[in-house]
């Protein structure tokens, strides 16, 4: 896994609510070029098991995690990540980018998106 699993493993404390907004947000990068496919959801699925250090205890806390990640708009998405710290939304950048390039293009829209979501929750390091 190589650089990114560095990076993650020193930001294990994310919070479901945090990791819900992660994962919805990866989710809109995934569908801003209009082609969510396969590669995407498994990178994203990987991404979330890997950020989940918090064991699941029980079907009802998985589908608990999965009714909030539904519930969560964008107004929310935003306010989640714009109270991350400055290490999170660097690892939130990273692996925007880094989903953008699994299908080996990197779309105008995904860009777009990416640029525009980053800097309203407040990343700074473009």
């Amino acid at each position: 896994m190589g650089f990114f699993s560095k990076l993650f493993s020193k930001n294990n404390d994310w919070t479901r609510n945090e990791l819900a907004a992660l994962v919805r947000s990866l989710e809109a990068v995934a569908n801003s070029d209009g082609n969510y496919d396969n590669k995407e959801y498994e990178y994203i699925f990987d991404k979330m098991n890997e950020l989940n250090t918090i064991p699941w205890n029980s079907q009802t806390e998985v589908k608990s995690f999965q009714d909030k990640m539904k519930s969560l708009d964008t107004d929310d998405l935003i306010v989640i990540l714009e109270a991350m710290t400055d290490d999170k939304k660097q690892i939130v950048a990273d692996t925007f980018l880094e989903l953008s390039l699994i299908d080996g293009v990197l779309s105008k829209d995904e860009l777009f998106f990416q640029t525009v979501f980053l800097k309203t929750i407040g990343f700074k390091n473009f």
